[in-house]
């Protein structure tokens, strides 16, 4: 059940349309994506945005783990709010920052409230489109990191950071040296299934820009999609597919490894 659609797809990337059927091409499609500047233009992107979201969002996460692990009143009626972005749609995420980045949107109300006067037609502009769905990305998916590393800072038992005190540790060093080292599991555990997760993200980069303007937000899922639904090529699509599965497995491939050699250890 897994793996039928997986081979199916691996099996179109060898064929193409011919006299209303399939042809065997070998690795034509592959051939011809390789030669197609887009492809690596859609690569760097990708890594563009997979890099600058996972920052954001592991930052920010962190950040609020930090601040909700206390027990008080205020903390545990701010813990459900945070964590609204990520269980709203994608597409009313969307909805919600295509408004935002309008020209008379919320974005620049702010910034001509501080004394920066601009009409900046954020997702219409080449040069701010990407930093416009990174930021988008980052606010729909630090809840993800914020639930993560919450519970990893709550599973450390207090007796650890009791003895750190008493050995004369501030709270920076007890956090550093004791805290940290203790959710390095949780941590890497949640930088994979967020690297993963983000390198594949399509729907809300396809609801604010549709991959444009100019290309500028093409990552490797929506050039997918357009080339599959817009070109209605679908053997192309289906070789660009296999590639975006083999990148999507190098980090599961080295967190494999690593949870091995730990294993070993």
């Amino acid at each position: 059940m897994v793996g039928y659609p997986i081979l199916q797809n691996i099996i179109a990337s060898f064929t193409t349309v011919h006299n209303g059927g399939t042809a065997f091409v070998g690795f034509a499609q592959y051939v011809q994506l390789l030669r197609d500047p887009t492809f690596y233009s859609s690569v760097l992107l990708t890594i563009v945005w997979t890099v600058g979201v996972t920052a954001l969002q592991f930052f920010f996460g962190a950040v609020s783990a930090l601040a909700a692990d206390r027990s008080s009143w205020f903390v545990r009626r701010v813990r459900p709010v945070l964590i609204i972005p990520w269980v709203l749609p994608g597409v009313v995420a969307a909805n919600i920052w295509v408004v935002f980045y309008n020209d008379n949107g919320l974005i620049n109300k702010i910034l001509t409230s501080i004394g920066l006067p601009t009409q900046q037609a954020w997702l219409a502009d080449s040069n701010t489109a990407m930093i416009a769905v990174i930021v988008a990305a980052a606010w729909k998916g630090f809840p993800f990191y914020f639930l993560l590393l919450l519970a990893g800072l709550q599973s450390v038992p207090a007796e650890t950071r009791e003895a750190a005190k008493v050995d004369g540790a501030g709270s920076f060093q007890t956090l550093t040296r004791v805290v940290l080292p203790q959710m390095r599991a949780i941590i890497v555990t949640s930088l994979v299934l967020g690297v993963i997760a983000t390198s594949n993200y399509f729907d809300g980069i396809y609801l604010m820009t549709g991959g444009g303007p100019s290309g500028s937000t093409q990552t490797l899922p929506i050039w997918l999609y357009n080339t599959a639904f817009a070109d209605f090529d679908f053997a192309k699509a289906s070789a660009l597919s296999v590639i975006i599965l083999l990148l999507v497995l190098v980090p599961v491939i080295v967190q494999l490894i690593a949870q091995r050699n730990r294993a070993i250890k």
